[in-house]
């Protein structure tokens, strides 16, 4: 299934993001701006990438952006690379804040018992799907007894 990329676009352009139209062309290789990419595709600049990578992720968080969208950065080519294209391999993960996953026991409780289905965890923003460009920028605890101040995601409970 194929999904529309103007709300990603919009997203983008709403969050900070500079058309590359309205720019100088020296603005490109400009040590300030970070280069934005949709799908492999120039989408445009940022000054702060760091805003487009945490607006991306709130938004995917709150179901309003597919959940397979995916977002990651690359310091040393001062690259922001968004995707949402098919054929990506995501692997679900666990949400960590402040050294604490987001599902706790009574979630799991609620699995067991059929109250809740997988995809619950997913809407309500405790799970969220990583591409291999996203877990790269993630820090992932194996098991929660590994959790750390940093810690990002986690894969079981």
């Amino acid at each position: 299934m194929k999904m529309s990329l103007q709300p990603v676009i919009r997203l983008l352009y709403n969050s900070g993001v500079e058309d590359v139209q309205y720019l100088h062309f020296s603005a490109i290789h400009s040590p300030e701006y970070h280069i934005v990419f949709l799908n492999g595709g120039l989408i445009g600049l940022t000054v702060d990438p760091q805003r487009i990578v945490s607006t991306i992720r709130a938004v995917r968080r709150h179901g309003l952006l597919n959940e397979f969208v995916s977002v990651s950065t690359n310091a040393a080519q001062r690259a922001v690379y968004i995707a949402s294209d098919g054929g990506r391999l995501c692997r679900p993960y666990i949400i960590v804040t402040k050294g604490r996953p987001h599902v706790t026991q009574a979630h799991i409780e609620e699995l067991k018992k059929g109250h809740r289905i997988f995809e619950d965890f997913v809407d309500d923003g405790l799970i969220e799907y990583l591409d291999v460009n996203e877990m790269n920028d993630a820090s992932i605890a194996v098991y929660e007894h590994q959790i750390k101040a940093h810690t990002t995601h986690l894969e079981n409970c």
